[in-house]
């Protein structure tokens, strides 16, 4: 489990820090709509800023959701506890659709957004191909006419990524068949349909 720190450990919140992070919320559109955090961004979509000093050693990365909850309640998060979204908007920073929760809070909550599904194929956020791709990948390693690394290279991948796929570690949901799906984009080259003679 993560360990958070709290923002109100660090003592009384410098009003140039309020100042500063209030900035960085977009509030026009009004009291009820969600406060989009303008902000940098963690690697999960979340409004992330920096608080503290590198000098006392108290500088530390925290959730603008968090910061937007203890600003605006302070004192009211207990050790451990989570900031969790009404709105499901993971940058939306206004405290009226924030509220506090366990971790196990934050599992259920997920749960029921429907977020506790593991995406796969090109839904993942960094998927560098196509189910189409994959079956074009599987169809001419299967002929034995190519490599894996000529097929990598003619493709722009690394090889590892089409190692991965015909090993299956990745793809696994993508069924075989005789090719790319009419219609659909994805074709190799003719020179790797035909087999070089060796001497």
């Amino acid at each position: 489990m993560v360990v958070v720190q709290r923002l109100t450990n660090m003592g009384p919140v410098p009003k140039s820090l309020a100042e500063r992070f209030w900035a960085k919320v977009d509030q026009s559109g009004g009291p009820d709509a969600c406060w989009p955090w303008q902000g940098a961004k963690d690697g999960m979509g979340y409004g992330q800023l920096t608080v503290g000093s590198v000098v006392d050693g108290s500088r530390l990365h925290m959730r603008a959701s968090r910061a937007a909850f203890e600003l605006a309640y302070p004192g009211l998060l207990q050790d451990g506890e989570c900031v969790l979204h009404r709105c499901d908007n993971p940058i939306c920073c206004n405290a009226l659709h924030l509220f506090a929760g366990s971790h196990a809070d934050n599992m259920a909550d997920m749960r029921l957004k429907g977020r506790g599904t593991k995406v796969k194929g090109e839904l993942v956020w960094n998927a560098v191909l196509t189910e189409n791709l994959v079956r074009i990948i599987r169809g001419a390693y299967a002929k034995g006419d190519v490599s894996q690394r000529v097929l990598a290279k003619t493709l722009g991948f690394k090889r590892g990524v089409v190692k991965n796929v015909l090993e299956g570690r990745t793809w696994r949901h993508v069924k075989q068949d005789s090719g790319p799906r009419p219609g659909q984009q994805g074709r190799l080259p003719d020179s790797l349909w035909t087999r070089k003679e060796t001497p």
